[in-house]
């Protein structure tokens, strides 16, 4: 049975020096300059560049868990990425002049690693959740932010959410994707209490339980489990096209929506289950494996017999 594919790469980025942003599956967050790191309770790591530098760009790779940090100085093009492990916080060249690049006084070579800091927090997983809402649009985050599109960037909350080191959940309102633009994903945390969203005194509320609290948000909106049941598409409305990618206490669950009305969804169970399958109200009867069944009802399913549910009617 064919999956429904997202092939969507999650990689925002900025072309702006200062750009801020959590490197993925850490709770390191870096300030990036063309000649400069500024790590959050850390210090500052000089980079031997002679600007004004072109083509300065920062990109937080969701794909490969890491910062990737370009540009184009008089010494010549370079290129080295930010990640994070059970040590701390790498950083790797990649390109760079015949010379090399120097990093806190140390020249490196190509595919030279140094330890900039010590210790962190790392969050890591097999595999991932991943949603689609249909944009397609470049990932600056500067526009992302200025469209200020939910399509564009829950995808992105999305994901980081699940890659940050915190389970923590704090209170969010749904239009929460219009704070967090103090840096690439990254939440305005002082502005959110300026507002009342947060009181003065709420020192909690960091930018990992956000970034979680946002995908455990998103996610409620697209599919709840509960003992006795599945709730799909619960709560759909601002989002009438997409695709999921989610995982269930029994297996893998994949979605395909439009118009804020569940068209397909396949289940790979891995183990057996029964449960009642609600749908939202829009629905009154859906095919699975040739038979008709009405909203709500109960369905018991057989561990590695993937399940297609389509036919969806009103």
């Amino acid at each position: 049975m064919r999956r429904m594919e997202i092939r969507e790469k999650l990689i925002p980025y900025s072309h702006l020096p200062g750009t801020k942003c959590l490197v993925p599956c850490s709770d390191w967050i870096v300030e990036v300059f063309p000649a400069l790191l500024r790590i959050a309770q850390h210090g500052d790591v000089l980079i031997g560049v002679t600007g004004p530098l072109e083509q300065f760009l920062v990109q937080m790779d969701l794909e490969r868990d890491c910062v990737w940090v370009t540009g184009h100085a008089l010494e010549g093009f370079y290129c080295f990425s930010l990640k994070a492990n059970n040590e701390g916080l790498w950083l790797m060249l990649h390109r760079a002049p015949k010379e090399g690049l120097v990093v806190q006084n140390q020249r490196l070579g190509l595919k030279e690693r140094l330890l900039l800091a010590r210790g962190g927090k790392i969050h890591s997983s097999s595999s991932y959740e991943r949603v689609s809402f249909g944009s397609n649009k470049k990932q600056d985050w500067d526009l992302v932010c200025r469209r200020n599109d939910a399509r564009e960037m829950m995808p992105l909350l999305f994901l980081a959410g699940q890659k940050v080191p915190s389970s923590q959940v704090v209170s969010i309102q749904r239009n929460m994707k219009m704070f967090f633009r103090s840096g690439i994903l990254m939440p305005d945390i002082a502005g959110l209490q300026h507002l009342g969203i947060f009181p003065q005194h709420n020192l909690s509320a960091d930018p990992m339980a956000m970034l979680h609290s946002c995908y455990r948000t998103i996610r409620e909106n697209l599919f709840r489990e509960e003992e006795s049941s599945l709730h799909i598409l619960p709560e759909i409305n601002e989002i009438p096209v997409g695709r999921a990618h989610l995982r269930a206490s029994f297996g893998a669950v994949f979605l395909e929506w439009s118009q804020a009305v569940v068209k397909k969804m396949v289940i790979e169970p891995f183990c057996d289950f029964e449960k009642k399958f609600v749908f939202s109200k829009e629905v009154a009867s859906f095919r699975m494996h040739d038979k008709r069944f009405l909203n709500e009802a109960v369905i018991a399913c057989k561990a590695k017999e993937a399940i297609l549910f389509d036919r969806f009617q009103k």
